[in-house]
């Protein structure tokens, strides 16, 4: 996405709030969306339980069948099962002494 982004103009859509206020944003370049983007390369996971969008559920879709990207490992977990997963470890949630502080959702 940085080449796609970086160092250009880019069209931020407000879509809506979520419940904690946050403002949703469809990000685009050249009128193309970011989110789809990314998820038709396997860059991202489309978090079903908030977003019910056809395209950005389509471009998964695609991304699993050609398993491209987080698709081409056999085993990928949602970053929040993860994150789930990991608050189970230690209370200072996401930092112990063998992986060292979590950096975000981030693919190997």
């Amino acid at each position: 996405m940085r080449a796609a982004a970086f160092d250009r103009e880019v069209d931020v859509r407000v879509i809506g709030r979520d419940a904690h206020k946050r403002r949703i944003a469809r990000v685009s370049v050249d009128a193309q969306d970011l989110s789809t983007q990314l998820l038709r390369a396997g860059r991202a996971w489309h978090y079903t339980e908030y977003s019910h969008d056809t395209a950005l559920a389509s471009a998964e879709k695609e991304a699993r069948q050609s398993k491209r990207g987080l698709w081409s490992e056999p085993n990928s977990v949602p970053p929040w099962e993860g994150r789930r997963d990991a608050g189970t470890k230690t209370a200072s949630r996401g930092l112990d002494a063998e992986s060292g502080p979590l950096a975000g959702n981030c693919l190997r």
